[in-house]
């Protein structure tokens, strides 16, 4: 420090200026000429001391000396303000939660966007200079709200509308009530051979109004025959979902800025119809956005600067061919099969009437008047029935269900776990990984003993019968089982015999391996299917013991 200031210090001169000026005021001692001039006036005697007066008095004295020091200043708290504000959180204008309040973006008047709350607030970007939303509310948005976009908004006027919801006190929408209604709608226009399809639909719309409080939202795929009625059910969200935007009208370029603007519920139907560009970008929005923090970083405006954009919201896709595997991970998979009920394939959705506008109206009351039971609930909520990425796919219409009975909440979990297990099964069928570990999980439980040392070249004569193996494959299969094994080397310990590779392999920690890997489901059932008995299957115990006989052919 100026040793001149910290002289002033010591004579409690400093004391006299409140703390702003008293910046500004140890910035000019830096400058010898003006400390020469002060030290002469503070050494007269100053009977009544007038701090703004005295630095009027060094303002004019010397004018581009204060100038700057003022300027100086005024930086130094910019910045000490912005290191107390952090980094600003961007936000979707057209849905949110915001300091414990939930909120819903729209349009009027053309132009301008506006937020109304669940305390019943409304907040105006009238023009640039007056934007209520950032200044009042204290939302930061990237995009305006894309209005254009968006099939379904909230209606301005009528009932169940957003002037009804800032002017009167409408009554509490009951959550059973609407949940019935939304699935008697679908079961009149659809046919689904499981109940629980319908029940699980209810309550994805449902959950698609308040998908902010959830931490993922598993993208609802449903895998279709032809004459099942597929277009018929996007219909349906459409017309029912939030802010809901369909795919095929949206340039693969547009999609993040759409959805992180709009917050909207994406509905693809027909996946197999779009363009290579529009289903690459959709891919991406499957397994990037299905999330809370799935971000794309991407080139934007004129100067290509690096931008990121957060497009978490909910999804709706729809084909016949099927999903890539990674893809499809990301997805509750519901499945509709061809449907020969031809009075109900002629029953037409007429998109005109007015009622499937109130019931979307009343769809965004109940979110501001539930959201934050529903909220209580989603982290009360807990299931060891399913892995933790199916519960975490499942979770937010699981927590949806829990609200209306547990008959339809056990029904739902039922449904997409036995589809789960079918799908593994249809997956696995020429995966070399799952392969190596059912050989292994067959020929270690023929031993007896709790330790086996497994040959690869056996693993691959198994493999090459199972598989049809040419003998380069053959060749491709045994490095690819050293790859598999030797990921895990605090389980498998690798040795040479006779100059043959090998592993020795206890019981206790292929079983580990197997479930790392999520196998562990569908080698049971397999097990039991081949009339192989399981003596104990538990880590607790620390044995599998398994009466296996003639396994390799039982598994062909």
């Amino acid at each position: 420090m100026n040793k001149n200031i910290i002289k002033f210090e010591e004579t409690e001169f400093l004391n006299k200026f409140n703390d702003s000026n008293k910046i500004i005021f140890k910035k000019l001692l830096g400058y010898r000429h003006i400390y020469a001039y002060v030290e002469k006036l503070v050494g007269n005697p100053i009977e009544e001391f007038d701090e703004e007066k005295f630095l009027l008095q060094l303002k004019n004295k010397f004018p581009k000396e204060f100038l700057y020091c003022n300027q100086e200043n005024k930086k130094e708290k910019y910045f000490k303000d912005a290191l107390l504000r952090g980094k600003p959180k961007y936000q979707s204008l057209g849905i949110g939660i915001l300091n414990n309040t939930f909120y819903f973006g729209n349009v009027i008047e053309g132009d301008k966007n506006f937020i109304i709350t669940s305390n019943k607030e409304n907040f105006v970007t009238w023009d640039s200079n007056n934007d209520e939303i950032k200044d009042k509310f204290g939302l930061n948005y990237k995009f305006n709200l894309f209005d254009t976009a968006i099939e379904n908004m909230w209606d301005l006027e009528g009932p169940y509308s957003i002037h009804e919801w800032l002017s009167k006190d409408i009554e509490i929408i009951n959550t059973i009530d609407l949940f019935n209604e939304i699935r008697d709608i679908n079961k009149y226009f659809i046919e689904h051979y499981y109940e629980a399809i319908h029940d699980y639909i209810a309550c994805d719309i449902l959950s698609n109004f308040v998908y902010p409080i959830f931490e993922a939202k598993g993208r609802t795929y449903f895998q279709a025959d032809y004459g099942s009625g597929k277009s018929k059910q996007a219909t349906i969200y459409k017309l029912l979902s939030f802010n809901s935007l369909m795919a095929g009208s949206i340039t693969a370029a547009s999609f993040e800025r759409v959805i992180e603007s709009t917050g909207g519920t994406i509905i693809v139907d027909n996946l197999d119809n779009l363009s290579d560009e529009q289903r690459k970008a959709i891919y991406q929005v499957i397994e990037v956005y299905y999330k809370k923090g799935g971000k794309t970083i991407k080139a934007d405006g004129e100067k290509n600067k690096p931008t990121s954009y957060e497009g978490y919201s909910p999804m709706v896709i729809n084909n016949i061919i099927g999903l890539p595997e990674v893809t499809q991970s990301r997805c509750n998979t519901l499945i509709m099969l061809r449907t020969d009920n031809k009075e109900l394939s002629k029953r037409k959705i007429i998109e005109s009437n007015e009622k499937w506008r109130i019931l979307k109206n009343k769809l965004h009351i109940w979110a501001l008047q539930h959201w934050q039971d529903i909220k209580k609930r989603y982290y009360e909520l807990d299931d060891k029935d399913l892995s933790n990425r199916d519960f975490e796919k499942a979770e937010a219409v699981l927590t949806i269900a829990s609200l209306i009975n547990t008959e339809i909440y056990d029904s739902i979990k039922k449904y997409l776990i036995d589809i789960g297990k079918q799908q593994k099964v249809k997956d696995l069928d020429n995966n070399w990984e799952f392969i190596t570990f059912q050989i292994l999980f067959e020929l270690l439980n023929k031993e007896e003993k709790e330790e086996k040392r497994v040959l690869v070249r056996d693993i691959n004569y198994i493999a090459k019968e199972r598989l049809n193996l040419f003998n380069d494959e053959t060749l491709k299969f045994s490095h690819y089982v050293g790859k598999v094994l030797s990921t895990y080397p605090q389980l498998f310990k690798k040795t040479y015999h006779h100059g043959n590779a090998g592993y020795n392999i206890k019981k206790e920690n292929l079983w580990k391996a197997i479930k790392l890997k999520g196998y562990d489901e569908v080698l049971n059932q397999q097990t039991k299917n081949n009339s192989f008995e399981i003596m104990n299957e538990t880590l607790d115990t620390k044995k599998i013991s398994i009466n296996l006989s003639n396994s390799v052919e039982c598994q062909k």
